[in-house]
């Protein structure tokens, strides 16, 4: 897979910014656009509380990607993630993976806190 991938995160969430510098650090190949949703101005961008609510994804084509998606498609693109694409074609892996994805997304403010990081300003009912 070579097409690039803007990826939408909190900027204002210690957990979403260390993950995007992680990333920025593994995408050896440049596939990534790693946008804080604060300064993305797209037409067709959802609106703040659903970018608020979960990382979103979009390709060259205009196709998004919410959440455990997005890390499925981000994952295509970094190579030293591909292993987590192989596993979520596995019968039942994509829920277990969702499910995954939404209880991090969900207590975001309390892993901050607990790592050190920057703590999310948004309430934690609002991320799924």
């Amino acid at each position: 897979m070579n097409d690039r991938l803007t990826v939408l995160y909190d900027n204002d969430c210690g957990i979403c910014l260390q993950t995007a510098r992680l990333l920025t650090r593994l995408d050896r190949g440049r596939l990534l656009i790693l946008t804080p949703l604060q300064s993305a101005h797209m037409a067709d961008r959802p609106s703040i509380d659903e970018l608020l609510s979960s990382v979103h994804a979009v390709d060259a084509s205009g196709r998004w990607w919410v959440g455990a998606d997005a890390v499925v498609q981000i994952a295509q693109r970094v190579s030293a993630l591909r292993l987590l694409t192989t596993l979520a074609s596995l019968p039942f892996a994509s829920i277990a993976l969702d499910v995954a994805y939404r209880t991090i997304a969900r207590n975001r403010q309390v892993l901050s806190r607990m790592l050190g990081i920057k703590a999310c300003e948004r309430s934690p009912s609002r991320s799924r």
